[in-house]
């Protein structure tokens, strides 16, 4: 009959005869196949639920450790603040893994450099960058009280003139300060920015930078509102030292890297000048602020693309001569120039031989 237990067991897959007991064939084997893939997903899943856990416990403990950091630092005196900083990352930093992009930027820019030469500034490269960090809870008073400015002289036809400018820089001294030195002489700034990973730590961050008493905007919305600024008389402040993929490639210590000719253009295609400005770190927690004369093409009538090509290279030729002054005082933590460049005894000589040895084949 239809739907009878026995017929039911009789056409069920896995199990014997139509009359006999329901059990299955292989019971046991079966058993052991469903636990097998019962640990295999088990073991599948573990690192999707795990790796959310770890990644959320290890920003709590940045947030946690900056925010304490940040914390000291702002109930110690500045002298003694920037001081703990930089012991901490003079030891801490040329441990770390950022640490080999450094070590290789240096040897590329200085080849001639000696090891233990390259181990020294190493070393006082990331201990600018830890009084750098214990100084945000600081800005306000580095800014009334140990911020010079250098340069004034390129600073008034931008003030008498409602024509803003873009000011271009790098991870140089305390390279925080130069929204302030452009704000010192009266002139409206909007900074370009990179948010950081950690949501908690970037939210502090801006809190802290707002003593520099400028307009943020992150890289991922700059052009449009870099425009819109602009348009608005607000002037605009760029770090430029680091490498853009896609770039033009351009000369930076004999090598060429890809840099890009993007703000160039933008000033070229409406009249703003291009001012470059570095933030020197002296004796005594006091910075220097340095102006120098707007970037001009020379020459002028050529078309807007060679002229922006120049003009981006000359603001590498700027940012070169100044690392050149205070190599410990930038901050090159991330890799400069193309990968192809980055070989075992590649220095900027050897790399400057084989571009040469190309042009002349070409040739």
């Amino acid at each position: 009959m239809p739907g009878s237990p026995d017929n039911l067991a009789s056409s069920r897959p896995g199990y014997i005869g139509s009359r006999s007991r329901l059990r299955p064939a292989d019971e046991g084997r079966d058993l052991a196949k469903r636990r097998s893939k019962l640990g295999k997903n088990k073991v599948r899943l573990a690192p999707q639920v795990m790796a959310p856990a770890l990644d959320a416990f290890a920003g709590w403990m940045e947030a946690t450790l900056m925010s304490a950091f940040w914390g000291i630092s702002g109930m110690l005196p500045l002298n003694w603040a920037s001081a703990l900083g930089f012991r901490i990352m003079h030891v801490v930093g040329p441990r770390l893994e950022k640490s080999r992009h450094i070590r290789r930027n240096l040897e590329l820019a200085f080849p001639d450099w000696p090891e233990d030469e390259i181990k020294r500034v190493v070393a006082r490269v990331w201990g600018n960058f830890g009084s750098v960090m214990a100084e945000y809870p600081h800005l306000k008073q580095i800014i009334s009280e140990r911020l010079e400015l250098v340069g004034r002289e390129h600073a008034p036809p931008l003030q008498t003139n409602p024509k803003p400018a873009i000011f271009v820089t790098g991870h140089m001294g305390n390279w925080e300060l130069a929204g302030a030195a452009a704000g010192a002489v009266g002139i409206p700034l909007a900074a370009v920015y990179t948010e950081q990973s950690n949501p908690t730590v970037n939210r502090r961050l801006m809190r802290l930078r707002q003593a520099l008493a400028c307009d943020f905007l992150t890289k991922e919305e700059s052009l449009r509102r870099m425009i819109r600024y602009l348009s608005k008389g607000t002037s605009i402040g760029l770090l430029m030292d680091q490498r853009v993929d896609p770039g033009a490639d351009l000369p930076f210590f004999g090598l060429e890297t890809p840099t890009t000719p993007v703000p160039a253009r933008l000033a070229l295609k409406y009249d703003y000048d291009i001012v470059p400005i570095f933030i020197e770190r002296l004796p005594g927690v006091r910075f220097r602020a340095v102006l120098q004369p707007a970037l001009k093409p020379r020459n002028p009538e050529s078309g807007i693309d060679p002229r922006a090509l120049d003009v981006t290279q000359q603001i590498n030729d700027a940012f070169e001569a100044w690392i050149r002054k205070h190599p410990d005082q930038w901050f090159c933590y991330k890799r400069r120039w193309p990968k192809t460049i980055y070989k075992p005894g590649q220095g900027a000589v050897a790399a400057a031989e084989t571009s040469d040895a190309k042009a002349g084949g070409a040739a």
